[in-house]
């Protein structure tokens, strides 16, 4: 397909003729018909990935919505995940730590602790 050639048409309800759809800003074609659908023009060419359009603004009102958030969801539970593993981390740092200290006072008093 030639590229410069490419148009887009929309029906006129007034007059009951094709009219060529003006691309906005950025090669975008919006839909009057599909709330919220509207895609990029070069992208017919470019075939971007289902993971490229989910993290496009032009896509992401539209193309698989649910799919984005649960990805979204995913990507917070990772962070949940991770946030209590290093907190946990920390908590058996000084708890060692904390071990530790109570060994040398008992050393100190003259008595062998037992770990």
């Amino acid at each position: 397909a030639n590229r410069k050639r490419l148009q887009f048409y929309r029906l006129s309800k007034a007059r009951g003729v094709y009219k060529t759809i003006k691309p906005q800003k950025g090669g975008i074609i919006k839909s009057k018909v599909l709330p919220g659908f509207q895609f990029r023009i070069e992208d017919l060419f470019t075939k971007p990935s289902p993971d490229e359009m989910i993290n496009d603004k032009v896509y992401q009102d539209f193309v698989l919505p649910g799919y984005l958030k649960e990805k979204q969801a995913r990507q917070a539970e990772k962070r949940a995940r991770l946030l209590a593993e290093e907190q946990a981390r920390i908590a058996i740092q000084k708890a060692e730590q904390r071990t530790k200290q109570l060994a040398e006072q008992l050393r100190a008093l003259g008595i062998k602790p037992i770990l």
